[in-house]
């Protein structure tokens, strides 16, 4: 018979049942109360008595893999804002590695967490292995709204790593000046708006000049690349700082476009722009920094 219980104190209920090939599963439900948490115990394993008969689908019948259900999700439901960092890092850690080429059913909660492990063990940092686990389970998530999977999502017990806090240094404003003369003229404004704004790399991309406004001081930030919405799905209005002023006007005055930071020929620049290179090399033209280490892991 079917069973409640908390985990190890955490929030929320969870369902001990024998599933449809006869293994103990434990599965988190979204129940807010104990009765609640009952009721859909029982309901689950009703539904696993049916499919045993063969009075439902089985989930454990589809032969897709993981990379399959990974690409249906690229193709299909993730956010155009997202795709392209997304198809990259699920085609690295995951399309071409062994946990991709499991068929569904045996992709088990155990399988996510040795290959996270193993991943970790060649040098990616916790909070990456959290970010692939967190998008593995949207994965999973969308694929069972859509029916493409029916059965559990194995990424729910998949504890998350714990990632160090570390003290990152930051420029001081008085460093400001002394870093942006260093920057390439054509990055100039878009470092001095990410450094003035804090504004995300595909928010500057998308930045119009309709979205400027010089004489109240004001920016929008309405949009990410050429989407819709930010990647936060919000529209915020924030102030324009005095040292900025100058770099906003040079760089509208200097676009041929309805971009404020287009690519040389006027175009959006795309999320393969690297601004992040720019800052770093005018930071050691400027003497602020020495230099840095890059270190990758596929050398290392």
């Amino acid at each position: 018979m079917a069973t409640v219980l908390r985990r190890d104190g955490r929030p929320g209920w969870y369902a001990k049942f024998t599933d449809a090939t006869g293994r103990q599963i434990r599965v988190k439900l979204p129940a807010e109360s104990k009765t609640e948490a009952r009721r859909q115990a029982f309901e689950l394993e009703r539904k696993a008595k049916r499919q045993a008969l063969g009075l439902e689908a089985m989930p454990g019948q589809s032969s897709m893999t993981l990379a399959e259900l990974c690409l249906w999700w690229l193709d299909n439901k993730c956010p155009a804002a997202s795709e392209s960092i997304e198809r990259m890092r699920l085609g690295r850690h995951v399309c071409a590695s062994p946990l991709g080429a499991l068929t569904l059913p045996r992709v088990t909660t155990e399988a996510i967490d040795a290959a996270l492990t193993a991943l970790e063990r060649d040098g990616i940092a916790p909070a990456t292995a959290n970010k692939l686990r967190a998008v593995l389970s949207t994965v999973f998530t969308r694929a069972r709204k859509a029916k493409v999977w029916t059965g559990p999502n194995p990424v729910t017990d998949v504890e998350a790593r714990k990632v160090p806090k570390r003290a990152y240094a930051t420029l001081r404003a008085e460093e400001v000046a002394v870093l942006l003369p260093h920057v390439e003229p054509s990055w100039r404004g878009m470092v001095a708006a990410a450094l003035w704004t804090g504004m995300r790399k595909g928010e500057l991309c998308g930045l119009l000049k309709s979205d400027v406004d010089l004489e109240g001081r004001m920016l929008t930030v309405a949009r990410s690349y050429d989407g819709e919405t930010t990647k936060g799905g919000r529209a915020a209005v924030i102030p324009i700082a005095e040292p900025l002023v100058p770099f906003l006007k040079a760089a509208i005055d200097a676009s041929p476009s309805e971009w404020v930071f287009p690519a040389a020929d006027g175009s959006m620049r795309t999320p393969e722009c690297d601004p992040h290179k720019v800052l770093r090399t005018a930071l050691g033209r400027a003497g602020i920094i020495d230099g840095w280490e890059h270190v990758c892991r596929r050398c290392k």
